[in-house]
């Protein structure tokens, strides 16, 4: 989950049981170089993000980084 996130997803995913990891954001949303430090350094279940207009930054995670997602969501 990003950093900076929706405080109510980040309350049901640690109220399901999850321990929720934060990945660090930069100037166009979430931090790609952390978010595979994390996947590689963890036993990850899940990736929650808002790559497009990240709450409550705004900011959108550029296209050719949307792809980087995808193949996650699906393990």
């Amino acid at each position: 989950m990003e950093e900076s996130c929706y405080l109510p997803a980040k309350a049901a995913f640690e109220a399901s049981g999850f321990k929720v990891l934060k990945c660090q954001l930069d100037e166009q949303g979430l931090n790609i170089t952390h978010l595979r430090h994390i996947l590689s350094n963890n036993d990850v279940a899940g990736v929650f993000v808002t790559p497009h207009h990240q709450y409550p930054t705004t900011v959108c995670l550029p296209m050719q980084d949307w792809g980087m997602s995808w193949p996650i969501s699906i393990l």
